[in-house]
């Protein structure tokens, strides 16, 4: 808002992400530290240790979605789902079926 940076993150604090961090994620390849809260619960004596840890994000660490590259760029544009296919051991890009109809009398 009002050009202002807003960056939010699932599973690390989000303060601890810039944005040179996506620019080297995505443009150089290159992993990035972030700090992270993690919480150690000890129910013999009623505590709980709340503490902050660096952990890595890899740039290439996904595993769900498979990439779209742009070829002219090189960049990375857009994701499709990946489906796990039980029966064959293996994963592939998930292809969508209009499996409902509708129609119209």
């Amino acid at each position: 808002m009002n050009g202002e940076v807003i960056i939010k993150a699932k599973g690390v604090n989000s303060d601890s992400l810039t944005k040179e961090d996506f620019k080297k994620m995505y443009l150089d390849s290159q992993n990035a530290l972030v700090s992270k809260t993690v919480s150690v619960t000890d129910y013999s004596r009623g505590s709980v240790l709340i503490d902050t840890k660096n952990v890595i994000i890899k740039w290439d660490s996904f595993n769900k979605r498979s990439k779209i590259i742009n070829p002219s760029s090189k960049l990375w544009v857009y994701t499709k789902p990946l489906y796990t296919n039980n029966l064959e051991q293996r994963l592939t890009i998930l292809q969508p079926k209009n499996i409902i109809k509708y129609c119209c009398k």
